[in-house]
């Protein structure tokens, strides 16, 4: 689920198909229908077939998350904006409003410039959730997709 509380079915079914394999394939005397590790690998397989899917439809969302690779969540607003400005974020992310097509279609952030509302927005579209203590975090459908990590969350299993 993103952070809007909504699930995309596919992933969802990525999920559940590959910890289905990994359970039938590698566990088969397991005692249940699906083993922990089998999860975990459908869990990492759905994150990245989301990722995939909001990258499709919003590609600077992958621009902004890539600095922040091998991070740990929950995380502190002004440590996202301080790694953004040391990445030099907003060039990046001026590509895309200069890419746009004869449609004027909008394809990068409302301001490529305001890191803050770069933040506000992800916010909105579920990618980012805030915590009651204000710190930032990530549903696992796209930490794990964007190398985040979480203590005690589900790890990203190398393949």
């Amino acid at each position: 689920m993103d952070g809007i509380g909504q699930t995309s079915p596919r992933s969802f079914l990525r999920a559940l198909t590959r910890a289905n394999e990994e359970t039938s394939g590698t566990y088969a005397t397991y005692g249940y229908a699906l083993h922990y590790d089998g999860i975990r690998r459908g869990v990492q397989a759905a994150s990245s077939t989301r990722v995939a899917e909001v990258t499709e439809d919003l590609p600077w969302v992958r621009t902004a998350m890539r600095p922040l690779a091998g991070r740990q969540v929950p995380i502190d607003r002004e440590t996202i904006i301080d790694v953004w400005h040391d990445s030099n974020l907003s060039a990046a992310l001026h590509r895309y409003s200069e890419e746009t097509d004869e449609s004027q279609v909008r394809t990068g952030p409302r301001s490529a410039d305001d890191y803050g509302e770069i933040i506000d927005e992800l916010i909105e579209i579920g990618i980012i959730t805030q915590r009651v203590n204000g710190k930032l975090d990530l549903p696992d459908v796209y930490r794990i997709g964007f190398d985040l990590g979480r203590k005690g969350g589900v790890p990203r299993i190398q393949t």
